[in-house]
């Protein structure tokens, strides 16, 4: 079936009419992520202060209820927690004992920590959803 020439104008002033509303509508989004883009660059730079804390009475006082709790198991346990503009650390060596065995030989005998474990302790320590403890690092960014 062939189109006659009206038919094949009036198609194309519908496409041609569903093209513009589309460049309208594609301007306006274009319009609302360039006024976003210029009040994130115009949003002050967040500076993060890091303390390191020595007893853990402290770390956990100043930490309950942070934004984010990392930890780290190597062989030390490292606690970071993120609140507001700090972020605290918390850092103890994970001791072993020696033994020697019936031959004399000295081992050494690690303590093994289980990463969920240590996740469940950490939130109920800091008072925070465990959803917000993640095995890692909270680093300030250069």
């Amino acid at each position: 079936m062939l189109m006659s020439d009206a038919e094949r104008i009036n198609a194309l002033d519908f496409v041609i009419s569903v093209l513009r509303e589309h460049e309208k509508a594609l301007d306006s989004i274009a319009q609302k992520l360039e006024e976003g883009l210029k009040s994130f660059r115009e949003m002050p730079k967040q500076a993060f202060t890091l303390f390191s804390c020595v007893r853990w009475s402290q770390f956990k006082e100043a930490s309950e209820g942070a934004e984010a709790v990392s930890f780290k198991l190597d062989d030390e346990l490292e606690i970071r927690a993120l609140k507001g503009n700090f972020i605290y650390k918390y850092k103890e060596a994970i001791f072993g004992r020696e033994e020697e065995g019936g031959c004399g030989l000295l081992a050494s005998l690690k303590p093994r920590l289980d990463s969920e474990e240590v996740r469940d302790w950490t939130a109920k320590e800091l008072k925070v959803p465990k959803n917000r403890v993640i095995e890692g690092e909270i680093r300030l960014s250069p």
